[in-house]
């Protein structure tokens, strides 16, 4: 391939004088007279020993971090599955029913429950995304069932600070059909 003049790009582990070992990465440019034969050679050296290792520190540290982001999200799963479970229960229950203060602020206790599992959720798909296991699947959805379950979660804050922001978020609302959402989250 250099011998018929084309240039040549490589890596290789080369030893140094003192017997030290080095992986380089080389550029080689054959170098032509008037009449196109190949004269000399150039070769551009790069020493690249410590940017491997720097790279292989920087994989490892994140296979470290997804390894972690999937063993906390787990452990956080079984309690807020144990909250969200009991909340249902507190809305549910016959025997016991909730009046319709209590109602209301175990029904935000569950939706917010469900948002935080939806959010852990993705941070287990982040780190099947980088380990390469996640199939991405776009589903339709409702803008408006996006909206009002993220008018739910935001209402307590609205309404303490008496703001118009539920009414002002309906009528952004197309009432069109499904939509796709893409790759970006909605809410």
């Amino acid at each position: 391939m250099i011998t018929k003049g084309k240039i040549w790009q490589g890596e290789f582990v080369n030893k140094k004088k003192n017997g030290e070992f080095y992986e380089e990465n080389v550029l080689v440019i054959p170098i032509k007279n008037s009449q196109g034969e190949i004269t000399n050679y150039v070769a551009v050296k790069e020493n690249i020993t410590e940017l491997n290792r720097a790279r292989k520190q920087a994989e490892s540290a994140n296979r470290a971090k997804s390894n972690f982001l999937s063993r906390m999200s787990h452990e956080l799963r079984t309690p807020l599955n144990a909250i969200n479970g009991f909340s249902q229960l507190m809305l549910k229950s016959k025997k016991n029913p909730l009046n319709d203060k209590q109602r209301s602020m175990t029904q935000q206790i569950s939706t917010a429950g469900n948002h935080l599992l939806q959010l852990i959720n993705e941070i287990l798909d982040l780190a099947r995304i980088e380990s390469g296991e996640y199939l991405l699947n776009l589903d339709l959805v409702d803008p408006r069932v996006v909206t009002a379950e993220c008018l739910a979660l935001i209402e307590p804050l609205a309404l303490e600070k008496k703001s118009p922001s539920s009414i002002a978020a309906m009528m952004l609302c197309p009432k069109s059909g499904p939509i796709s959402p893409g790759l970006s989250r909605l809410c």
